[in-house]
């Protein structure tokens, strides 16, 4: 006997069966708002921008003082903290990777006039939020280190734990076979489902960053016993830029 759905169901099952193959490739800045008591700043303006692209995206604070701002790309950004009565404070420099939860807190002071503290210079954010083992490949390392073939994920053999594959010249993560291991590229599915591989390659200069996640992932990170591969690619800024081969 044949079964038949409702449509509204069906299109709900099939929307969430192609969900399952998008993972983030974004990041989130979150953190509380205090004075200089130590009291919680509720009711200020906090605007994160990325200084490549200019894009903002603006949140308040709660009553109790705290903030989250989901969902940006990954980038440089400066992250502004205002509210009249106080100081405005600008933190510069804060750099987001792929899945990174950024938290950034602000002490702000009153003040009689108009005026800016801008915080520059603080040591690298440290991600507390995930028990997650891996390790980000940034832009920079893909530029400056040597590649031969211009494949960027054979920069995974510097990670600990990952070794060369026997099988299909892949990578091994935490002891798995190469097959074991999940690729997504800007949060879609790149597994060949017949031999258990990568679908797609990209070369070097398409490829922003990625980060490998050996280690306790979460189920969004699934398919896979050994290693997850998460790669965004390239896009535009406010900048040119551009290579030149010979």
């Amino acid at each position: 006997m044949r079964m038949r759905l409702p449509l509204p169901l069906l299109v709900m099952l099939l929307l969430l069966s192609r969900s399952r193959t998008a993972l983030a490739t974004d990041a989130d800045i979150l953190g509380v708002v205090q004075d200089e008591s130590g009291g919680m700043v509720p009711g200020a303006t906090i605007i994160a921008r990325n200084v490549d692209t200019g894009l903002a995206r603006t949140t308040t604070t709660d009553v109790q003082g705290r903030y989250r701002i989901v969902a940006l790309p990954a980038g440089p950004y400066e992250v502004t903290a205002e509210l009249t009565g106080f100081q405005k404070v600008v933190r510069d420099g804060v750099t987001l990777t792929i899945g990174l939860k950024a938290t950034i807190n602000f002490d702000m002071k009153v003040a009689s006039v108009a005026e800016t503290i801008t915080v520059s210079g603080e040591s690298p954010i440290v991600e507390t939020s995930t028990a997650e083992v891996g390790l980000t490949f940034t832009t920079k390392t893909i530029e400056d280190l040597p590649l031969n073939g211009r494949n960027p994920t054979d920069l995974l053999l510097l990670a600990p734990g990952v070794a060369v594959g026997r099988q299909r010249q892949g990578y091994a993560v935490s002891g798995a076979l190469e097959r074991n291991n999940s690729y997504t590229i800007d949060g879609m599915d790149n597994n060949d489902e017949n031999v258990g591989g990568r679908r797609v390659d990209l070369q070097q200069d398409v490829v922003r960053e990625f980060v490998l996640i050996s280690n306790q992932f979460s189920a969004e990170f699934g398919r896979g016993i050994g290693g997850a591969v998460n790669i965004i690619t390239q896009s535009g800024t406010n900048q040119f830029k551009g290579r030149v081969n010979f």
